[in-house]
């Protein structure tokens, strides 16, 4: 292209190049690569058919149309830019739509208590079945609590520590909201939704890790066939079901 040089029109469509690029350098992060790139291919275009025309022996007439071309393209860059929001400064606004490469599915957003999916969509077999993801609280349960698994509280905790399910450790006894989560009011006998995957199921209460609010000597015990919490001393004997994840705590 150096044998082009000496012409104004070279020079001048390389500036309007130039000038397209450094409007697109102020663009926000998602449009450089959304409408900066349609920008920088349309001034190529222009360029490209420019050096073509001088190679065919037209650069004068496209000399007589300079003027035109360049100021089209001007307008068309200027209507670019006003058809969004000032870029580059503080406080410019994003899409308020992020690219569809980059939209997550239900599995992959993070789980929200506001949440209240059928059971269908809530629970998923995980761990070779061996648990079930709850979506709208983001734990996993055993899916089959054991009917033999009788503790006394602190007995209790130390066998969710020691359990392998799935072939995976790592898990905790649930404090009494996650068990509280899985009652659902409207249900009976027992009051876990509809159409809940889990087996296995006891008539007495479960185990939490929350302590009493009245006596330190005592935990909360969740009875799942019909939704009742009620204060029992550590000493005593009741049911455990295990959890993998989400935010535990000192259950001491």
């Amino acid at each position: 292209m150096a044998r082009y040089e000496h012409l104004p029109i070279y020079k001048k469509s390389m500036d309007l190049t130039i000038y397209f690029e450094k409007i697109v350098r102020n663009f926000s992060r998602y449009h450089k690569y959304t409408l900066g790139s349609e920008l920088r291919d349309k001034s190529r275009a222009i360029v490209g058919l420019i050096i073509k025309a001088n190679a065919k022996k037209e650069v004068q007439a496209m000399c007589k149309k300079e003027s035109y071309v360049i100021s089209a393209a001007i307008v068309l860059a200027i209507f670019v830019v006003m058809s969004f929001p000032v870029m580059g400064t503080a406080g410019s606004l994003e899409p308020s739509v992020a690219p569809a490469s980059t939209m997550k599915t239900l599995d992959q957003i993070p789980p929200t208590w506001s949440q209240t999916l059928p059971a269908a969509q809530r629970f998923e077999l995980v761990l070779n079945n061996a648990g079930v993801l709850d979506k709208e609280t983001g734990i996993a349960w055993e899916q089959s609590p054991s009917i033999f698994d009788q503790q006394y509280w602190s007995m209790a905790i130390y066998a969710c520590q020691n359990k392998i399910i799935g072939n995976r450790k790592g898990w905790r006894l649930p404090t009494a909201e996650e068990l509280l989560s899985l009652v659902d009011p409207s249900e009976s006998n027992p009051t876990l939704p509809s159409g809940h995957p889990f087996s296995n199921v006891q008539q007495g209460g479960y185990w939490s890790a929350t302590t009493s609010e009245f006596l330190a000597t005592d935990a909360i015990a969740v009875t799942v066939y019909s939704g009742a919490v009620s204060n029992v001393t550590k000493d005593g004997i009741a049911s455990v079901w295990c959890v993998r994840g989400g935010q535990s705590h000192d259950a001491y």
